[in-house]
Formats: structure tokens, sequence, C-alpha cells
């Protein structure tokens, strides 16, 4: 079936489109399902965050539940102090998604990468992500534009793999950089955990 497959990658035409659609049905009903279930995760949260006020919310309980809603575990001391910045859930999110970049030692938030910590060379790795993912999606883009411009009337099945490895490329590229955001984001509780 993959050597079918690849043939008709090669081959183009009609045989493409309908592996596309078949793609792209893939995908979307995928990311229907992530949808999904984040608004049920959500749901869930705000019913635990909600439920009993008057029960003892201990430092396990706000971990799991900050862990149940943004999909990390962070410490409960740095989840009391971002609770009381101007907009907690959005620092909740950056962090939480972001936290493999950090070190939170002694009650200490830290980038990992020291040289983070200045905002020149803060900045330039945001801009060299997004030159990197803008270099990686035009090579993404690029290699299967050939089909339709009528130079090729196929690409092999190893220039399909450079394109899926560009586009793999771009999109941790972009993530990269929109991770690294110097105010407004993760660098903010740095910054004010340094106070």
């Amino acid at each position: 079936m993959l050597k079918d497959s690849l043939e008709l990658l090669s081959t183009g035409g009609l045989g493409l489109l309908v592996l596309a659609a078949f793609a792209a049905a893939y995908l979307g009903r995928g990311v229907f399902a992530l949808r999904e279930s984040f608004g049920r995760n959500r749901k869930e949260f705000l019913d635990q965050w909600g439920s009993d006020k008057d029960q003892q919310r201990d430092d396990l309980w706000l971990e799991v539940c900050v862990r149940h809603c943004f999909g990390a575990y962070l410490p409960s001391s740095l989840i009391r102090r971002v609770l009381t910045s101007a907009s907690p859930s959005h620092l909740l999110l950056s962090l939480s998604s972001n936290w493999h970049l950090f070190d939170f030692r002694g009650g200490q938030l830290e980038w990992l990468r020291k040289w983070r910590n200045s905002d020149r060379w803060l900045m330039a790795e945001i801009s060299l992500s997004f030159v990197g993912y803008s270099a990686s999606a035009l090579l993404a883009l690029a290699w299967p534009m050939q089909l339709f411009t009528g130079d090729a009337l196929g690409l092999s099945p190893r220039l399909w793999l450079l394109t899926f490895g560009a586009a793999t490329v771009a999109v941790w590229f972009l993530f990269r950089g929109l991770g690294l955001q110097p105010s407004g984001g993760p660098a903010q509780v740095t910054a004010s955990s340094r106070k």
C-alpha cells in the first residue's frame, strides 16, 4: 500500500487530489478531536475550581488543578505568585507551554539558558527563529509548487519527504519563536520573580 501511495504521489494528477482529500479529512478530524478534548478538560477544570469553596485547598490540589487545565505541573508557590498578576490565565498558559525553558529552584524562576536574561540576545533568538521559519516554510512550499507551474510532472518520493521535513522544521521554528516572548509572556514572570 505504501508503494502504491508513493507511486501515486510521483504521478500527480487526480490521484494526488484524492489522497490530499483523505489527508485533509483525517487532519480535520484530529483537530476537532483535540479541540473537543481541550473543551472537556476546561469544563472539568472549572467544575473542580468552583467546587466546595470552604474546602481546604492545599498545594497538591492547586498543582493538579492547574495541570489539568494548562498541561504542566507548575510549583504551587509559582502558581500563587502568578495568580496575583494582572493576567494570570495568560501567564499560566505561557509558563505551562514553555516550562521546559525554565528552571525553578529556591523560589526563583530563571531561564535555563542564562544568556536569555539579556533582552538583546532574547530578541536575536526570536528573530532567528522567525528567519528559520520563513526559510523552512518557503522550502516546504517551493517544491510542491513545481506541480502547479508545470515545471515538473511530479515529485519524487524523496522530495515529498524533504517537503514534509521542511514543514516540520518550519512549525518547530514558529513555536519556538512564539514561545520566547520578551514581554507579556514567561519573561514577565521571570522579571517579577527577581523583584
